[in-house]
């Protein structure tokens, strides 16, 4: 990693972003702009990224960085580092529960099998630069702790930051494909290993590898892994690796194609568009559970999903989670997890 000096890292801070590849390594782009398919094609590297329902669009930068965890951190610490104040939030517990209701009312007349409604916790805050650096040291510590990928974009005046779990799918450079089906969820405290065993979990989790084996099937053959458990500090995961060989399409092909799986969706994915589209409408969900990659011309392609984060404006500060419902939930204990996973996104980023 080229050494910045402290300007270019201002600037860094000022407008930039970031993606880990899950190693210990980053990319890091300075002052990214939207390009033309024509200088998309032309770019050894371009950022992909959209709204939740929106369209890719992508990003090119003329300073880009690939360093280490230990390159970045140490060259962070140059700069002066504030923990935000946040007090008084607000919560969507009321709106939280019409989205649950509406998601079993569809599930029990049969239109769909999972939804994944989500919340928010706002708070009143602007974030200064100071703070954008706090943060992101505390989410590159996070990501070396737990194996999450960091990913970041943001101007002067609004962004996003995280260390997601999930990956919606990697290809390196002779076309081998892998997806990760990430779904269910249980409290450390719980023992997480009776998820294994959890009609209702397992149940939810085949969901999503049918929802991505339907979407990939027709680009090669598909080996599905074992199911096992994706463990992080607060809570565990069940996670089943599907790969496929010599896969001819492009980053923005498969991104197309699996965004969103039911693990962020609903199953099946085509019939579930109208209830997310009437809960955008309540609701804007804006990037959250948005892909989120880098495509580097023949060598990888790395996109992960945009959970386990926070977003901000010059206004506020939210921080966003969701939860897969089916037939057999119950809307106290979604909400309890709920909790939970912001809680853990808080604690990531060292706000508690």
């Amino acid at each position: 990693m080229v050494n910045q000096g402290k300007k270019d890292l201002e600037l860094f801070i000022r407008s930039g972003a970031i993606l880990s590849d899950g190693d210990g390594y980053f990319w890091l782009l300075t002052e990214p702009k939207p390009v033309s398919a024509k200088n998309e094609n032309a770019a050894d590297l371009v950022l992909w990224f959209q709204d939740f329902g929106g369209s890719p669009q992508a990003y090119c930068s003329q300073q880009i960085w690939r360093g280490s965890w230990q390159d970045l951190q140490g060259q962070l610490d140059q700069l002066e580092a504030t923990k935000p104040s946040l007090e008084n939030p607000v919560e969507e517990k009321g709106l939280f529960q019409e989205f649950f209701n509406e998601s079993k009312t569809l599930i029990s007349s049969g239109k769909l099998s999972k939804v994944v409604p989500y919340s928010f916790k706002t708070y009143n805050h602007s974030l200064s630069l100071n703070e954008r650096v706090y943060l992101l040291k505390n989410v590159l510590e996070f990501s070396k702790k737990t194996g999450t990928y960091v990913y970041g974009f943001w101007n002067e005046v609004e962004g996003f930051m995280g260390a997601t779990p999930e990956i919606l799918f990697e290809k390196n450079s002779e076309g081998a494909l892998v997806t990760r089906a990430l779904a269910g969820t249980r409290s450390n405290l719980e023992n997480p290993e009776s998820l294994l065993s959890d009609e209702k979990e397992m149940s939810e989790h085949e969901f999503v590898i049918e929802g991505i084996v339907a979407r990939l099937q027709d680009l090669g053959q598909i080996e599905i892994g074992e199911t096992g458990l994706k463990r992080l500090p607060r809570f565990s995961h069940l996670e089943t690796s599907i790969e496929i060989k010599n896969v001819k399409a492009d980053f923005q092909k498969i991104m197309k194609r699996l965004h969103p799986t039911p693990a962020l969706g609903g199953f099946p994915q085509g019939d579930a568009r109208d209830i997310l589209k009437s809960f955008d409408e309540r609701l804007p969900r804006k990037n959250f559970g948005a892909p989120f990659g880098l495509s580097l011309k023949g060598e990888r392609d790395l996109c992960v999903v945009m959970i386990r984060g926070l977003r901000w404006d010059q206004a506020k500060i939210q921080i966003g989670a969701g939860c897969g419902v089916v037939a057999e939930s119950e809307f106290e204990k979604e909400w309890k997890e709920e909790q939970i996973k912001i809680q853990s996104i808080e604690e990531a980023m060292g706000l508690t």
